[in-house]
């Protein structure tokens, strides 16, 4: 626990490094099931840009904690900014959709894979994004997954009112927005 600490400690500082790695392995090897230690090494590879090692990483702690919604979502994430792993990264966020129907973050990430790279689901992803942002109105993020599924659905003046509405409402939450 002690090798776990000193590297939570230099991750809250922003400043991990090497022996950052090396604590988290050294704590893994000795207990392969410490869902923490795998799960902030993940964030040190996916810092890196290592995708292959922070996914194995989340893979073994999603295993362990199969109802970590959190989690599962930055599987998810992790997978879509891999190298041609977006197609898992949409049956991850299906499956979170699936178990988690009332996770409106995992329905507008889907949604917005969706409309990114499947233009054959874009009925999908205007239905996953509406009920994102139905409970959700004030979240630009939302509105705006929501708004680009309008316009890919031929709802081009509803999509700019709402994209106008959207960033209104960012630059007062997202003041460099």
């Amino acid at each position: 626990e002690v090798n776990y600490s000193l590297a939570v400690a230099k991750w809250r500082k922003k400043k991990p490094d090497a022996s950052c790695k090396a604590q988290l392995s050294q704590v893994i090897r000795s207990n392969p099931a410490h869902f923490d230690a795998l799960s902030l090494r993940a964030e040190v590879y996916a810092a890196e840009g290592d995708h292959t090692r922070a996914i194995a990483d989340l893979k073994a702690a999603a295993k362990l904690a199969p109802q970590d919604l959190v989690l599962k979502l930055k599987l998810a994430d992790e997978l879509a900014q891999a190298p041609g792993q977006i197609d898992e990264a949409i049956q991850e966020l299906d499956r979170i959709v699936q178990d988690w129907p009332e996770s409106a973050m995992a329905k507008n990430n889907l949604a917005f894979y969706l409309l990114t790279f499947k233009s054959d689901r874009n009925s999908d992803a205007l239905a996953y994004s509406l009920e994102a942002y139905k409970n959700n109105e004030a979240n630009p993020t939302f509105q705006d997954t929501y708004a680009w599924a309008l316009y890919k659905t031929g709802e081009v003046d509803t999509a700019r009112d709402l994209l106008e509405a959207a960033v209104l409402i960012a630059k007062d939450v997202y003041p460099f927005y």
